[in-house]
C-alpha cells in the first residue's frame, strides 16, 4: 500500500559542523530525500516510481537515498523509464541506496545491485562515502545477508574503520533498510 501510495513527509534537523561554509547551499542547508520500500517490479511499476520520485523532485535535494526493498523481482522491470525517473532527481551530491531483503529475495543480490546501478543509484553495500566533505554516509548490508550467503554484515564499526581522521568529524548519516544491533 506505502509503495503504491508515496507521502512525503518533511523533518528538520539541526546539526553542528567545523565548516558550515561546505554546505551546498554557502553555508546553512543540505536537503536530502529517501525513499524506501518501494518494490518496483510486477506489482509496482516504473510509473509508480515515477510518481514517487515527482514528489520529491521540487525540494531540488542535494543528495537522494534509497533505503532497501527497492525491487521487489527481477519482473516487468522498465529500466528506461525508471533510469529516466532516477536521472530527474539530478541531485549534485548524487543518489545512493542499500539492499533490503527483497533485493536477495529477486534473485542474486549480485543482480540486484547491478541493477541498481545501472538506474543510476549508487549501491552502498557495508561501505562508506564521504558527499562533498559535508556528510559522511554508511550503507549497511541488509539484515538478512546471513539468510542468504554464507556470511554476515559487517558492523557498523568495522564499516568505519577506514574513514580518514580528517573526515571522522563529519555528521554521519547511517543507512540501514532493518536497522538491528546499533
Amino acid at each position: 500500500f506505502n509503495a503504491a501510495k508515496p507521502v512525503v513527509r518533511e523533518y528538520s534537523l539541526v546539526l553542528k559542523t567545523k565548516d558550515p561554509a561546505l554546505l551546498a547551499d554557502g553555508g546553512k542547508t543540505l536537503t536530502l530525500a529517501a525513499l524506501g520500500d518501494m518494490h518496483l517490479g510486477r506489482t509496482i511499476t516504473a510509473t509508480r516510481f515515477a510518481r514517487a520520485v515527482d514528489l520529491i523532485v521540487p525540494y531540488k535535494p542535494d543528495a537522494v537515498f534509497f533505503l532497501g526493498d527497492i525491487l521487489d523481482d527481477h519482473f516487468l522491470l522498465d529500466r528506461a523509464a525508471m533510469g529516466a525517473a532516477v536521472e530527474s532527481l539530478n541531485a549534485p551530491l548524487g543518489v545512493w541506496g542499500i539492499v533490503g531483503n527483497h533485493e536477495y529475495i529477486s534473485g542474486p543480490i549480485e543482480d540486484s545491485v547491478t541493477i541498481l546501478e545501472d538506474l543510476g543509484i549508487n549501491v552502498l553495500c557495508d561501505e562508506w562515502t564521504n558527499l562533498g566533505g559535508v556528510l559522511l554516509v554508511a550503507g549497511r548490508d541488509d539484515y538478512s545477508r546471513s539468510s542468504f550467503q554464507a556470511s554476515e554484515r559487517k558492523s557498523l564499526p568495522e564499516i568505519l574503520r577506514g574513514v580518514p581522521e580528517g573526515t571522522s568529524s563529519l555528521p554521519l548519516l547511517v543507512l540501514d533498510h532493518q536497522p538491528r544491533n546499533l
